[in-house]
């Protein structure tokens, strides 16, 4: 099956009408896919907030944002005939790499800044109480 899926995607890549196909497919799926994975996030709040919110971030968020790359993947499949179509998904697989290497990255980032400013701010005392004993002194 995962054969077959990814036989289907590189034909996609390049075969504006299967990528198309794929969209009409792929939409609700993702929308449904964002509501039970936002639902299962907010499993300690009450069902019914649970489920409203969960679709709020399901249909609202994922559908916004599956929306808008099937209307600019179509809008390039007609403008141009499908030939922008490779270069399309070369631009959401590299965004979609980045997004996920910066949600490694970040947390390591914010972590090595506040151990640098820790460190600022232990130097920075340090100093200041050297100041001092040398004022104590003259």
């Amino acid at each position: 099956m995962f054969a077959l899926a990814t036989i289907i995607e590189i034909l996609a890549t390049f075969i504006p009408f299967i990528d198309n196909a794929l969209d009409i497919i792929s939409t609700p799926i993702s929308m449904i896919a964002g509501t039970v994975l936002a639902s299962s996030s907010l499993s300690n709040l009450d069902p019914g907030l649970q489920w409203i919110l969960s679709i709020i971030c399901g249909i609202g968020v994922t559908g916004s944002f599956q929306f808008a790359t099937v209307t600019l993947r179509g809008m390039l499949s007609v403008f141009t005939g499908g030939i922008l179509n490779p270069f399309f998904s070369l631009l959401e697989d590299t965004i979609a790499f980045l997004i996920a290497i910066s949600t490694i990255l970040i947390p390591i980032f914010g972590l090595l800044i506040i151990i640098i400013a820790l460190i600022i701010y232990l130097l920075i005392k340090k100093l200041r109480y050297r100041k001092r004993k040398k004022k104590l002194i003259n």
